[in-house]
C-alpha cells in the first residue's frame, strides 16, 4: 500500500481554504487576530530591544518592503523577520492551546511579505485563517513530543504554518503549494531554552521568514524533496521519532481532509491581556481577584505564596527568580507579585527596574510554584476551551486567601471583547503611528473582506509620522 504524502495532502487543503468557505465566525476570528498581532508588533518596535534588531538587520529607508511600526524598509523577506520578530517581542501576542505555540506573529507578516500588488482583504484573511488551521493542525498531533524534545512550537510548526499563509495568498498552483510547504520544514527551527531571552521573539520572527521567502522559492521554481513533512528522515520522524511516524502522518492526512475553517471554529486563539508567558495568566487572573481580598492590608505583610498550575506548565515558567524583563514574563512568581502589586501584568510591568524593585523581588521570593496533576488533566480534556487552571494561595498573618481560575480571561470561554481588543491595539499603536493611523487601521480591519488592495488601504496606515496620504503604495 502506497504510503499519503503528508506535504501534498496539506497543500491540497491550503488550496480548498479560499474565502468563501470559511464561515462569518471564522473570520471574525481571523480579524481580532490580525488586529492582535498589530497591536503586539507595535509594542515589539516600542520596547527596549527593538533597537539592537533594528541594527543587527542593518534596516535602512531603502527596500520593497515596509518594516511595520516605523519609517525603514527592507527586502520582504528581511520586513518579514524584523515584523515577526516585533510582534513577539513582548509575549504579548495570542496563542493556540491546541497547537502549542503562537501563529499570528509567524502567519501574518509572512502573508503581508508575500502578498502580490493589490491583494484584496479576502485573500488575506483566507491566507492567515490557512495559515493559523495548519499551525494547529500540526500542534494537535505533535505539540506534546515536540515539547518534550525542547521544540518551539512556534518556530518549528509556524514555519510551515507561514509557508501555508504565504502559498495561499501568492496563489501558489498545487505543485509550487507542496513545495512551499517543503521548503518551510527546511527551515523549522526554535528551541524552549530560548524562552527569556531575545533569541525567543527572533525564532518567531524567523518562522515568518521561512514562510515568505518558502513561498518565493517556490514559486521561482525551487523545490524540495517529495514529502519533507511526513516522509522517511522528515519533520514528523525528527520530532516524534520513526516508530510514531507512520500513526502521525495518517492522523494528519484526516485532519487535512477536513473541512477548512473547522479548527479555527473548535480552537479560537487565546488573546492575552498580561503581557507575559500564557501560562502564567489564569494564576495572575488569581492575584489580580485576591488583591481585592486584601482588604487594605499592606503587601509586605504577605508571608508567602503558593502557586499550583497544571504540569506542563511549568516547564515553560523556568525563571523563578528573575533577573532581567525578559526572564520575568516566563516567571509566574513575578506575574502574581505584580498582579498583586498593580492589578494587572501589562507591558509596563516587565521591565529590569521593576525586576529589582525591593517590594516586588520580596513578594518573587516568597512565591513558591507546585505541579498540580489534577490539573493537567482538566488542561488536556478542554484544551479546545482553553483551559489552564491555577490556583494561588496568600498566606498573611492570622489569615489566608485563595483563588482559583480554569480559564484565563481571553480564553475562549472568557473571551476579550471587540473594543478591548481595540483598547490594546490603541494603548500600543497610538505612541507609534498616532491617533489618526491608529483609527484607521482599526476601521480597516473591521471591514478588510471589502478592501481590494491591502497594501493602499489597510498596510499604510500601520507606518507612522506622515499624515495618511491619498493613494501611495507601500
Amino acid at each position: 500500500m502506497t504510503e499519503p504524502n503528508l506535504t501534498v495532502e496539506l497543500a491540497r487543503f491550503g488550496r480548498r481554504a479560499s474565502f468563501d468557505v470559511f464561515t462569518d465566525q471564522v473570520i471574525d476570528t481571523v480579524k481580532r487576530s490580525i488586529l492582535d498581532t498589530f497591536a503586539c508588533l507595535m509594542a515589539g518596535v516600542a520596547s527596549d530591544e527593538w533597537p539592537y534588531l533594528e541594527r543587527g538587520l542593518r534596516l535602512s529607508t531603502e527596500g520593497d518592503a515596509a518594516v511595520l511600526g516605523t519609517r525603514l524598509r527592507a527586502d520582504r523577506y528581511i520586513s518579514a523577520l524584523a515584523n515577526g520578530t516585533s510582534a513577539h517581542m513582548d509575549s504579548f501576542d495570542d496563542y493556540v492551546v491546541r497547537a502549542g505555540g503562537h501563529a499570528g506573529v509567524s502567519v501574518v507578516p509572512a502573508a503581508i511579505a508575500a502578498a502580490p500588488p493589490e491583494t484584496s482583504g479576502k485573500s488575506f484573511l483566507a491566507a492567515v485563517a490557512v495559515g493559523y488551521e495548519v499551525m494547529t493542525m500540526l500542534g494537535d498531533r505533535l505539540a506534546k513530543p515536540a515539547f518534550e524534545r525542547g521544540h518551539h512550537a512556534t518556530g518549528t510548526h509556524g514555519a510551515v504554518a507561514a509557508a501555508a499563509a504565504a502559498a495561499r495568498v501568492a496563489d501558489l498552483p498545487p505543485d509550487q503549494f507542496a513545495h512551499a510547504l517543503g521548503m518551510g520544514v527546511s527551515q523549522a527551527a526554535g528551541l524552549r531554552v530560548q524562552f527569556g531571552s531575545m533569541a525567543k521573539p527572533f525564532q518567531a520572527g524567523h518562522a515568518a521568514m521561512a514562510g515568505s521567502l518558502a513561498a518565493g522559492l517556490a514559486g521561482a521554481g525551487f523545490t524540495p524533496a517529495s514529502d519533507p513533512l511526513g516522509g522517511v528522515m522528515g519533520l514528523i520522524a525528527s520530532i516524534a521519532g520513526e516508530s510514531e511516524r507512520a500513526t502521525l502522518v495518517g492522523r494528519l492526512v484526516e485532519s487535512a481532509s477536513r473541512q477548512p475553517g473547522e479548527f479555527l471554529t473548535e480552537s479560537p486563539p487565546t488573546t492575552k491581556l498580561h503581557a507575559s508567558c500564557g501560562s502564567t495568566h489564569s494564576a495572575v487572573d488569581c492575584a489580580i481577584e485576591l488583591r481585592e481580598k486584601l482588604d487594605g492590608q499592606a503587601l509586605s505583610d504577605v508571608e508567602r505564596i503558593d502557586i499550583s498550575l497544571p504540569t506542563k506548565a511549568l516547564r515553560s515558567l523556568v525563571h523563578h527568580r528573575p533577573e532581567t524583563g525578559l526572564e520575568a514574563k516566563y516567571s509566574v512568581e513575578f506575574a502574581v507579585a505584580s498582579g498583586l502589586t498593580f492589578g494587572d501584568a501589562g507591558r509596563g510591568r516587565f521591565v529590569d527596574s521593576l525586576v529589582a524593585d525591593p517590594q516586588l523581588r520580596a513578594l518573587t521570593e516568597v512565591g513558591f510554584l507546585h505541579d498540580d496533576p489534577d490539573f493537567q488533566v482538566i488542561r488536556e480534556t478542554d484544551k479546545f476551551g482553553g483551559a489552564l487552571p491555577a490556583r494561588v494561595i496568600v498566606a498573611l498573618p492570622g489569615r489566608v486567601i485563595q483563588a482559583e481560575v480554569i480559564h484565563p480571561v481571553g480564553s475562549a470561554q472568557r473571551p476579550l471583547a471587540w473594543g478591548q481588543l481595540v483598547q490594546k491595539f490603541r494603548e500600543n499603536a497610538d505612541p507609534v503611528i498616532g491617533e489618526a493611523k491608529s483609527l484607521a487601521a482599526v476601521a480597516a480591519i473591521e471591514r478588510l473582506e471589502e478592501l481590494s488592495d491591502i497594501s493602499d488601504e489597510l498596510v499604510r496606515y500601520l507606518i507612522p509620522v506622515e499624515p495618511i496620504p491619498e493613494s501611495p503604495r507601500v
